[in-house]
């Protein structure tokens, strides 16, 4: 991801139950300040990267 934004108006948003490759993963995204942050929670053992680049 390349600095994640939110609409205006939404603070939050969760994609859940995401098919990455095996595995199944919730991603997070919240508006702190003006910036948005990324973060990302396994439902299936195994390491699933989250690369988000500013």
């Amino acid at each position: 991801m390349n600095r994640p934004k939110l609409p205006i108006g939404i603070d939050q948003l969760t994609v859940r139950r995401l098919t990455v490759g095996e595995h199944t993963v919730d991603l997070f995204f919240q508006r702190m300040g003006g910036q948005v942050i990324a973060s990302i929670s396994d439902h299936e053992e195994g390491l699933v990267p989250l690369i988000v680049r500013s």
